[in-house]
């Protein structure tokens, strides 16, 4: 696997990398938060491996009507237990879900947008207490993997946000905060719908690969803590809608989305109550 580079398009300068791990640098301190892939048939991974506990549940969750600005959602409805840390796919064709190879069964999923043919937000991350998080070390810098550090004063957030949007390079291109000059890998990057300006890495997949087009827009940033803190948590929201409809390109409801959260409390009982997913081979006699 090559080594990553900076390349650019048009006016953009962007990591094209087939795997980078999400870091959270404050000082001397550098915590490992999240890990993206891509395969070689354009299909993204990702997963939090770096998180201290792995008795979590997952769910696939269906949203009614307008999608309010607080959302709250119960993952045990239509989820299922697990005592493993899942990974998210999410293929060309849409077809997303969490996944483990012998670990898990794949049994959460729903169709989400197309990589090839639309845009929208691949993932939004939640991390709290992201101190508790693996520690980057000296081993752990691989010549085929890409660190994208953000970095923060003193001591990292007690909450933080991750998000990623796949984006069109072209787009990308037109909604530079800059009107003239070259900007990226790490840019500013402003909404066309809410005007809002963002710092963000730019990711894309490396030469070989097929979505040369799209890239990830990848942001880290501190969010609100949570109002009853019991420690290191791990939100994770994905399988999303597309962000525009693919006619008229105006933004589209939202009708669902993959979740999951890492840890949960009374764990056996959950399994119990709804099941779960972790890989169980049938006794041999």
């Amino acid at each position: 696997m090559t080594a990553p580079v900076i390349e650019r398009d048009n006016r953009i300068h962007f990591i094209a990398a087939a795997e980078a791990v999400i870091v959270g640098q404050a000082g001397e301190a550098a915590h490992k938060l999240a890990h993206i892939r891509f395969h070689k048939n354009g299909a993204i991974f990702v997963q939090a491996p770096y998180f201290p506990s792995s008795k979590g549940v997952v769910s696939e969750v269906s949203l009614q009507g307008e999608t309010p600005r607080v959302l709250t959602i119960d993952l045990a409805e239509g989820g299922k237990a697990t005592s493993h840390l899942v990974k998210y796919s999410h293929p060309v064709d849409g077809r997303a879900h969490f996944s483990q190879t012998g670990k898990v069964i794949t049994a959460i999923r729903r169709q989400s947008f197309r990589l090839d043919e639309s845009i929208g937000k691949l993932f939004q991350l939640n991390i709290y207490h992201p101190s508790a998080f693996e520690r980057l070390g000296p081993a752990d810098r691989r010549k085929n993997r890409a660190h994208l550090v953000f970095e923060f004063a003193r001591e990292l957030p007690t909450a933080l946000a991750i998000g990623a949007e796949w984006r069109r390079k072209r787009d990308l291109n037109a909604n530079l905060d800059s009107a003239t000059g070259d900007a990226g890998p790490v840019t500013v990057i402003r909404s066309r719908r809410t005007g809002e300006r963002r710092e963000v890495m730019v990711l894309g997949q490396p030469a070989g690969f097929p979505l040369r087009d799209h890239v990830l827009a990848i942001s880290c940033g501190p969010t609100q803590p949570l109002e009853e803190d019991h420690g290191p948590l791990l939100l994770f929201l994905g399988g999303l809608d597309p962000h525009e409809e693919t006619e008229t390109h105006k933004p589209a409801p939202q009708t669902g989305l993959l979740s999951y959260v890492y840890p949960v409390e009374a764990h056996d009982d959950l399994v119990r109550r709804i099941g779960s997913i972790d890989y169980r081979p049938v006794d041999q006699e």
